[in-house]
C-alpha cells in the first residue's frame, strides 16, 4: 500500500517527523516485520529573478516535456495557479554553476519542471 500525502515544516522538523516514521516496525509475513519507510516526493519552489529562467531551466532540466508528461502536469499546474514554461531555446544560454563543481549534480534525483509564476513588482523590484 502507498499513501500519499503532504509533509509540510521546517526542514529540521520534518527530518524529526520521517525518522520517527522510520521506527515503526509492522508486522509482516509469518515471522516478519516491515519497517515503515516514507519515500520522498517533493513539490520544490525554486525562487530567482526572472531574467534567469533559461539558465535556471536549462541547469535543473528540460522544460520540454513530453506530451503525457504535460498532460499529468496540468492538473497540478493549474490547482497551483502556475503558468506553462514558455518554448525556449536553451542552446543559446549557459548552464548556472555550483561552487566547487561544474553543475548541479541530479543523477540520482530527478527534476520535473510544471510551471512558473510571476513575482509581484513593487517601484519595478521582483519582490522575491
Amino acid at each position: 500500500m502507498h499513501l500519499y500525502g503532504i509533509l509540510r515544516g521546517r526542514p529540521l522538523l520534518v527530518d524529526w517527523v520521517k525518522n520517527n516514521m522510520q521506527d515503526i516496525f509492522l508486522p509482516h509475513g509469518k515471522d516478519g516485520y516491515v519497517q515503515l519507510i516514507p519515500r520522498k516526493v517533493e513539490l520544490t519552489e525554486i525562487v530567482f529573478p526572472k531574467k534567469y529562467l533559461p539558465e535556471v531551466v536549462k541547469t535543473l532540466g528540460n522544460a520540454e516535456l513530453s506530451s503525457k508528461m504535460d498532460m499529468q502536469t496540468a492538473l497540478l499546474r493549474k490547482t497551483l495557479g502556475l503558468k506553462k514554461i514558455p518554448k525556449i531555446d536553451l542552446t543559446k544560454y549557459n548552464m548556472l554553476k555550483c561552487r566547487g563543481t561544474e553543475r548541479v549534480m541530479h543523477d540520482f534525483a530527478h527534476f520535473t519542471p510544471i510551471g512558473i509564476k510571476s513575482d509581484i513588482m513593487i517601484n519595478g523590484v521582483e519582490q522575491l
